[in-house]
C-alpha cells in the first residue's frame, strides 16, 4: 500500500551522502554531534529559503542532545574538525581549529558543515553570508534551555532571533575579577585531572558569581576551589564539576571537610 506525504513539514532534510558515506566512517559520539549540527543548520531556513550555514551550540546543549558527557563531546568535535566535516567559529567568524583555541574562547562557538561538505550536498556558498552577532568576550548564555519541538516555534525563525531578547540583556564584557576567577577555576580543574569543565553561566548565575566574589577574599576563594575539586559529592560529580554547580554550592563549601 502506497502512501504519499504531501507538504511534509517539521522535518530536517538530511543529506544521503552523510548517511551513506560519512556515518560508516564515524564512531558513535562524533556521528551524534554531526547529526545535531545538521539538525540545527539544515533544519532551519529564512524567508528566502536559504538554509543556515552555522549555529551556536553550548556544551550543555550538546550534552543534552547527544546523551554524551563533556569529554566525549570535546573529543568528537576535535575529530569532526580535524577530519574536515565541520567548522567551529567564534562570534567574530574566526576559525577555532584546535581544542586549545576552543577552550580559550569564552564567547559563543558556532558550528556548521565545512564548505566541502556543503558543496557535496548541493549547497553552494551563500551569496549573502550570515552575520554573526558581536558577543565577543561573553561567557553567559541561557542555562538549561528547554528544547522545544519545532511546532512550538514560529515559521522561519532561528535560535538567534528567538534569543535576541536574552542577548540584549547579556553582559558584553567580563569583569577582571570574574575572568581571573574563571582562570583559577580552570587551573584547579586541570590540577585535579578534570578536563574541560563547563564554565558557561546564565545571566542570573553570573550575577551570583560576582556577588560571591565581592564578599569573599582571595584566600577563601582558593580554599573553596580546593574543596570543590577534591569533593566526590554526588551533585558535584553529576554536574561534572561545572562552574554552574560551583555557584550553587559555594556558600556551603566552607562546611565541607
Amino acid at each position: 500500500m502506497k502512501s504519499t506525504f504531501k507538504g511534509l513539514t517539521h522535518t530536517t532534510p538530511f543529506p544521503n551522502v552523510l548517511i551513506d558515506e560519512v556515518m560508516p566512517r564515524l564512531k558513535d559520539t562524533p556521528w551524534r554531534v554531526l547529526c545535531v549540527i545538521v539538525r540545527q543548520t539544515l533544519g532551519w531556513h529564512d524567508a528566502s529559503g536559504l538554509r543556515k550555514e552555522r549555529d551556536w551550540l553550548t556544551r550543555s546543549q550538546l550534552k543534552a542532545r547527544t546523551g554524551r558527557n563533556s569529554e566525549a563531546i570535546a573529543q568528537a568535535i576535535d575529530t569532526l574538525v580535524r577530519q574536515g566535516y565541520i567548522t567551529a567559529q567564534n562570534s567574530e567568524g574566526a576559525l577555532l581549529k584546535t581544542p586549545q583555541e576552543r577552550r580559550r574562547n569564552h564567547g559563543h562557538i558556532y558550528y556548521g558543515l565545512t564548505e566541502h561538505w556543503r558543496s557535496q550536498i548541493g549547497l553552494s556558498k551563500s551569496r549573502k553570508s550570515q552575520q554573526l552577532p558581536m558577543l565577543a568576550g561573553s561567557i553567559f548564555h541561557q542555562q538549561h534551555r528547554k528544547i522545544k519541538h519545532v511546532t512550538d516555534r514560529k515559521p522561519n525563525t532561528t535560535k538567534e532571533t528567538e534569543t535576541k531578547e536574552i542577548n540584549n540583556h547579556t553582559e558584553q564584557v567580563i569583569s577582571e575579577d570574574v575572568l581571573s576567577f574563571i582562570k583559577n577555576f580552570q587551573s584547579h580543574a586541570q590540577e585535579r585531572g578534570i578536563k574541560l569543565p563547563d564554565i558557561s553561566l546564565s545571566p542570573d548565575t553570573g550575577k551570583r558569581l560576582r556577588c560571591w566574589l565581592k564578599k569573599t577574599g582571595k584566600e577563601d576563594q582558593a580554599v573553596a576551589l580546593q574543596k570543590y575539586f577534591c569533593s566526590d559529592a554526588f551533585y558535584i560529580v553529576q554536574r561534572e564539576y561545572s562552574l554552574y554547580a560551583f555557584i550553587n554550592i559555594c556558600n556551603i563549601l566552607p562546611l565541607i571537610r
